[in-house]
């Protein structure tokens, strides 16, 4: 490799390890890690969570709902559409899960119930990760196998 190819590695990682460095400063304890420092708006951090719904995975899962079912399944998106915006904007679950001054998921579960039903949602959501973590590879190479086939018709 010549020394501009390393470039192409080194600069961007210095970039994010500068970001991170000049950021530090702005973070005080863990509550401004997690979240924040608790003073992100409604929009924010539903913003925020749009983007774990964004995943070659709900790609897969849209365009098969939509080959098995046509465009019946589509008439009902145009209804949840909008209803998912409002909710969205009004912050109607986040902004409550926010109101509890929890951190984590797993906080909320143990100041809403009790400590062996956290254990049990951390055990029950890592084993269904990785579940999805070994199929999910198997799923995004043959998206992307027929993805290029139809691309090239």
């Amino acid at each position: 490799m010549v020394w501009y190819d390393w470039l192409i590695v080194l600069v961007p990682l210095a970039g994010v390890m500068g970001l991170g460095w000049w950021s530090r400063r702005y973070i005080r304890g863990v509550a401004d890690f997690l979240a924040a420092g608790r003073v992100c708006g409604r929009y924010t951090i539903c913003v925020a969570d749009v983007a774990n719904g964004l995943s070659i995975i709900g790609l897969v899962a849209y365009v098969e709902v939509a080959y098995k079912t046509g465009f019946a399944m589509s008439f009902w998106n145009y209804m949840i559409v909008p209803l998912s915006v409002i909710l969205s904007l009004t912050g109607f679950c986040v902004y409550r899960f926010r109101e509890t001054r929890a951190m984590s998921l797993g906080q909320f579960l143990e100041m809403r119930y009790n400590r062996p039903f956290r254990v049990f949602a951390a055990a029950l959501r890592s084993v269904a990760e990785m579940l999805a973590n070994m199929i999910m590879p198997a799923i995004a190479a043959r998206f992307f196998i027929y993805f290029r086939f139809f691309c090239t018709l």
